[in-house]
């Protein structure tokens, strides 16, 4: 299998080096040949690895085309690409395996989509038609001056045998405004001569009749049209509906209403399934304000662009949505708007996309389940080619009467999937998505009346994150089924057009490491904001920034984002201080909202040494926050009273103690007191400024600020415990939250799973496990994961056969605790999870209060407490507390943490690369999740021996704590600046 890539070009330095690149992944071979470029053209294919020839200019591009063939005659397939084209293979299979598989005759052509976009707008597909582009360069040659086509070039009479492909298209760019002149007078130019010289070529007045009409000339385009309907054969349906449209067209240009009805008509009658007469129709229509015809012509459009019969152009593609709207206005017009009612007698297809980039495929089906309460819906799962799925995961489906539809193409996909459940609208739900609205009835008839089908997509962490639109749902009685994912916007603004009834969804941003593989086999086909998004999420933060984005792009402002925060991870700060300096110097009126990279901007100076920053800084936070009583951050999760802190922050830094007090008691005020980060700061400032004074002179400005306010007052104890003022702490310190043992609700509710992993450890397993098993909270299991220990645990794990709740697996062989961890989890049924050390032992009331400390709290994702530092003979010699968890990277939560089981979905387990600091990685990554909470009470005993991994850290073993340290600070160093 050989196959050569073949471009023809002529001065084309702007897109060549586009078109070579596109094609380098997917032929073997790449051949220029140059008809007489003046430009780089030429020094750029080179440069690219392309091998270049050149062909006198003749004005005749077969001509040309032929003598490109004569080059690649002994290869088996030649697949051709103009210059200002990109070839697009959206499937994980190779290309070539691809046609492998499907190329066994040399007769075989393939056909591919030409999506027409214009210049300054390559995301905007303007129009789609379709080429003939690979096939066996001894079997084919091309004919004609221009707008060539292939014909078979040898003599045993065989026809073309076409082939398809969906994962394949070509992105055409086309010509700038200023060459569309020399173009049109070319190309007249060639036909006119074409025409001269073979008079019986029927195409060459189709292709006359389309350069008049887009070169604005219709009388001329409507004359040639008429004569190519009279001499195109009726068996050339492609051409002959191309050369209807430019007749009904010009017709319609010219004001000739009638008769473009009238042509409309006759193309229907003999080309029943091309859609662009009825969407013209439709739209003559609805500007007449004929409702009812309007709406007639508009449901005949999409049926028509349902049917699989036959391949015909489509010129209206970069207006689908606008004519859904008016299609959607035009029964509203007519038939009034739909009503509760209506809704009810609806049905809904859900089909969930990239199956096995899914979590937990139980708590999915239970929270559509959950959402979707009073909705009548079906719910179907796409599988596409080369993606295994789990044997456990099919039963799951099967169980749950989940409908399945494997190796099929999305079109036929989605008609299947309604045509059996008879449904009106179809929702595409990708995996490890949630819903984050509340959806009702009221949501369908807010999403139907408003002639919408976008929902809102968030990607967000607890601190960052970008939002966007996507077609999700349709009325699949009047609309085309397939994938709209090129055609996304990337608005990133997650506050543009919200009413309380639209439909949003959450995606994680952070990327599990255990489903990074699986990620890996879908960015390939991914438009460049997603591959950013998605290297981000895996923190790949040299992939971030080199992914190529125009600054003509929608996206081009978040891409610059969230390449700022990937120069910072990799300790680049003056590359993303350009970054930040450009985009608040952006003059552009679509990117006015620069309140992210102001903030960020101050992150920066915060780091930094130099004080005019810093002052520069001040400046435009107190500007934008004068200018704007209410901020709206599109990437950073920051409200007005995290503004007030930061400036708080570089006054401090500069000098200034009375300012920095002042913004941080303003940055308390705003937020209720509910800024605890804040309070912990202004406090520590406090206590520095005053600290020689004594401890009188910090007690009484502490109490002067929190005191007077009732919520201030409530967080008292807390400040007084940071600054280790436990007398005072006390004093306003609230009662603990204590069980009811006459109320078990909370218990029978919650499974606790505590993974226990074990390597060679037996000195102290017996005492760990009976600290579990004696626990006053009883409805838990201990799950003991042997790593591969060398001596006999499960003789340990045996002497409490009696208890059902110790289950004990082992890994065959030393993986380490990361590993072992994730192995324990996924054997874990519980809610709630925890994990405990061989070594370690609790208070018989930990679980329990840890379990009610997070239940009571529904917005918190974990808990971690207070523990005990004791010796090798469990005797106390320290006790550590960590009130305040700073999500910056390095603190630790310590030994003593539980965390909700759901959250998993998104923070994902413990990374196995990250031997030894595993477990700040993971917390980190749960705080992403949500709030997280202390516990004061310290109930669990962490045990310092000779033997134990953080003695062997400490020591140096596995580099010691700087290095390990420094490697999370390079995987996370953008929260300290975010």
């Amino acid at each position: 299998m050989f196959i050569s890539g073949c471009i023809l070009t002529k001065n084309n330095e702007d897109t060549i080096g586009l078109a070579i690149r596109s094609l380098k992944n997917h032929v073997d071979r790449i051949i220029v040949v140059d008809t007489g470029s003046k430009d780089s053209t030429i020094l750029i294919a080179s440069e690219l690895g392309a091998e270049i020839h050149t062909f006198s200019w003749c004005n005749d591009f077969s001509r040309a085309r032929n003598y490109c063939l004569k080059l690649v005659s002994n290869d088996q397939w030649v697949l051709w690409l103009d210059s200002d084209e990109e070839f697009i293979w959206s499937n994980p299979t190779p290309f070539k395996d691809w046609v492998k598989g499907k190329f066994k005759k040399h007769t075989d052509v393939l056909l591919l989509e030409i999506r027409h976009s214009q210049v300054r707008e390559q995301k905007k597909v303007m129009a789609m038609t379709h080429a003939e582009r690979m096939f066996s360069p001894i079997s084919y040659q091309y004919k004609g001056k221009v707008h060539e086509s292939i014909v078979y070039a040898l003599s045993d009479g065989c026809e073309k045998s076409i082939q398809e492909c969906q994962y394949a298209w070509i992105n055409h760019s086309g010509y700038s405004s200023e060459f569309q002149e020399e173009k049109h007078q070319r190309n007249m130019s060639l036909l006119v001569n074409e025409l001269t010289e073979n008079p019986s070529n029927p195409l060459t007045f189709r292709y006359i009749a389309n350069e008049a009409y887009n070169f604005g000339d219709y009388s001329e385009s409507l004359n040639y049209a008429t004569m190519a309907l009279e001499a195109i054969p009726l068996s050339r349906t492609y051409s002959r509906a191309q050369a209807y449209f430019y007749s009904i067209m010009s017709n319609v240009h010219l004001s000739n209403i009638d008769e473009a009805h009238k042509v409309i008509q006759i193309c229907n009658a003999e080309l029943p399934h091309y859609s662009d007469p009825y969407c013209i129709a439709g739209e003559l229509c609805f500007g007449n304000s004929h409702w009812e015809d309007a709406l007639k012509w508009y449901d005949a459009w999409f049926d028509s662009l349902k049917q699989e019969r036959g391949i015909f152009p489509d010129y209206f593609i970069s207006i689908r949505e606008e004519i859904y709207n008016r299609r959607q206005y035009s029964n509203k017009k007519h038939n009034g708007s739909i009503s509760m009612k209506d809704v009810k007698k609806m049905s809904l297809a859900i089909l969930i996309t990239f199956p096995e980039l899914e979590s937990d495929w139980e708590e999915l089906i239970f929270h559509i389940k959950e959402k979707l309460t009073g909705i009548d819906y079906s719910i179907g799962v796409y599988c596409d080619n080369n993606i295994q799925i789990d044997q456990q995961i099919k039963s799951l489906w099967k169980e749950y009467k989940i409908y399945t539809f494997y190796n099929m193409d999305w079109k036929k996909t989605v008609s299947r999937f309604v045509k059996q459940k008879n449904t009106h609208y179809l929702w595409k739900w990708e995996a490890n998505e949630r819903l984050s609205s509340d959806f009702s009835l009221d949501s369908i008839i807010y999403h139907i009346n408003n002639n919408r089908n976008e929902i809102n997509i968030n990607r967000f962490s607890d601190r960052i994150g970008c939002s966007w639109k996507e077609r999700r749902i349709w009325d699949v009685r009047h609309t085309e089924y397939h994938d709209f994912q090129d055609d996304c916007s990337y608005s990133c603004n997650r506050h543009e057009g919200y009413h309380e009834n639209m439909i949003v969804m959450e995606k994680p941003l952070m990327i599990p490491k255990e489903l990074q593989k699986k990620y890996d086999i879908r960015i390939q086909s991914q438009p460049s904001f997603m591959k950013i998004l998605i290297n981000f999420g895996m923190q790949r933060y040299e992939e971030v920034i080199k992914e190529p984005v125009l600054s003509s792009d929608d996206f081009w402002m978040s891409a610059q984002f969230f390449k700022a925060l990937s120069f910072i991870c990799i300790e680049k700060i003056e590359d993303a201080a350009n970054i930040v300096y450009e985009m608040i110097s952006n003059e552009n009126d679509d990117n006015d909202n620069v309140f992210d990279f102001v903030y960020l901007h101050s992150k920066l100076a915060q780091n930094v040494t130099v004080n005019e920053m810093k002052k520069e800084s001040i400046e435009l936070l107190n500007e934008l926050l004068e200018e704007n009583p209410i901020i709206e951050t599109n990437y950073l999760k920051i409200f007005e009273t995290h503004w007030w802190a930061q400036i708080g922050e570089l006054y401090w830094q500069i000098g200034d103690v009375d300012q920095a007090v002042k913004s941080f008691r303003e940055s308390l005020e705003v937020s209720s007191f509910k800024n605890i980060e804040a309070a912990y700061r202004l406090v520590e400032i406090i206590h520095m400024q005053y600290k020689e004074e004594g401890v009188d002179r910090i007690v009484r400005n502490v109490l002067s600020i929190f005191q007077d306010s009732p919520n201030g007052k409530s967080i008292l104890s807390l400040m007084f415990d940071h600054l280790n003022l436990q007398e005072w702490a006390l004093l306003f310190k609230s009662e603990d939250i204590k069980t009811n043992p006459n109320d078990n609700a909370i218990e029978e509710d919650n499974l606790v799973s505590i993974i226990l992993p074990v390597y060679n450890d037996t000195k102290y397993l017996i005492e760990s496990i009976r600290s579990i098993l004696s626990q006053s909270y009883v409805n838990l299991e201990l799950i003991i994961v042997d790593d591969g220990s060398t001596v006999d645990i499960k003789k340990y794990t045996d002497r409490f056969k009696y208890d059902s709740r110790v289950k004990y697996h082992r890994i065959k062989s030393n993986v380490g605790i990361p590993n072992a961890l994730n192995y324990g989890i996924a054997q874990a049924t519980g809610s709630i999870m925890t994990w405990t050390s061989a070594d370690n032992f609790a208070n018989s009331r930990w679980i329990e209060k840890m379990v009610l400390s997070l239940v009571s709290d529904p917005n918190a994702v974990a808990v971690y407490s207070s523990f005990y530092h004791v010796d090798e003979d469990g005797i106390v010699t320290g006790l550590r507390k960590d009130p305040f968890y700073k999500l910056n990277g390095l603190q630790n939560s310590g030994p003593s943490f539980f965390w909700r089981t759901n959250i998993l979905r998104k923070s994902g387990g413990f990374d196995e690369s990250l031997f030894g600091i595993e477990d700040r990685d993971f917390v980190i990554r749960v705080a992403m999740q949500g709030k997280i909470i202390y516990y004061s009470e310290p109930l669990y005993y962490y045990r310092i021996h000779n033997q134990s991994l953080s003695s062997q850290i400490e020591s140096g073993s596995y580099g010691g704590w700087n290095e390990l340290h420094d490697k999370l600070k390079r995987k996370w160093l953008y929260l300290s600046f975010v």
